[in-house]
């Protein structure tokens, strides 16, 4: 019995150590995580590194090696890792401003979430349950559309969530149409959704669109928060459009706003511009 029980620790201890030793079940390219996350039905996590990114090599040496870490991304998404620039494919369909960036993929290949940084430790695990539970409240407003199209509210959520995602085209598509729906100007969300297309717009380099809505959004909320932000990209839009008198009026206003009321970066770029119109 003492031999057969120590037979049986050591075929346990293998076990484990081989479990343990087999880390993250990373996919092999983006086409086989796809395919798997359709038949699986879960997320893919996408870790986008560049070779000379220190934090990047933290997260492969400290941070995916921990069993809490491996035990999430095995079981709950289909992870994969890519070399941003040697991946000039993923790099034209997913733009990367910062490394590392973790994204959330759907089966599709639309972005569901994205973390630009890296999360040490048990923030990592914390960082991925958050991405699964935005996940799952984005699917809920999807249902909620897809059951009544007219639903200005889930519309304004499901726009302003992918704006979050960082997906403006499918933002402004929803957004758009919230706006559209909601003509009692009785939704809380309006105020972010006018400043989200105009954004969206001007990200996508349809300036007119994007003004429009800044615009709008001046006229319909001339106290807002973000008033002076939305005064500057108004008057930078307008001076890319060719309306420099427009264009100074508005970043004028920038310019003499309260002090501390602008950020100093913002303040700087209005006044460069300013005095490229003199």
């Amino acid at each position: 019995m003492p031999l057969l029980a120590f037979a049986v620790g050591m075929l346990l201890f293998s076990t484990a150590c081989s479990s343990a030793e087999s880390g993250v079940r990373w996919a092999v390219n983006l086409e086989a995580a796809l395919k798997q996350a359709k038949e699986s039905d879960k997320p893919v996590f996408v870790d986008v590194y560049a070779d000379w990114c220190g934090p990047c090599k933290m997260l492969e040496k400290d941070v995916f090696p921990r069993p809490d870490v491996m035990k999430v991304l095995n079981e709950k998404f289909v992870p994969y890792r890519v070399n941003f620039e040697e991946d000039s494919a993923f790099a034209d369909r997913y733009p990367v401003k910062a490394f590392p960036t973790l994204l959330l993929l759907e089966a599709d290949g639309a972005v569901g979430g994205r973390i630009e940084g890296a999360p040490r430790g048990p923030q990592m695990v914390e960082a991925l349950e958050s991405m699964l539970a935005e996940r799952q409240k984005r699917k809920a407003v999807e249902s909620a559309v897809e059951k009544n199209p007219a639903d200005a509210s889930a519309r304004y959520r499901l726009g302003l969530q992918l704006w979050e995602s960082s997906e403006p085209e499918k933002a402004a598509e929803h957004l758009s149409k919230a706006i559209e729906l909601d003509t009692e100007r009785s939704y809380p969300e309006r105020e972010k959704a006018l400043f989200a297309l105009g954004h969206a717009f001007g990200i996508q380099g349809k300036l007119e669109q994007g003004a429009k809505f800044f615009q709008q959004l001046m006229q319909e909320f001339p106290k807002s928060d973000q008033i002076h932000a939305v005064e500057f990209y108004y008057g930078a839009m307008q001076l890319e459009l060719g309306h420099p008198d427009e264009a100074k009026r508005y970043l004028q206003k920038v310019q003499q706003a309260p002090s501390g009321s602008v950020p100093q970066e913002m303040l700087r770029m209005t006044e460069r511009l300013l005095a490229g119109l003199k």
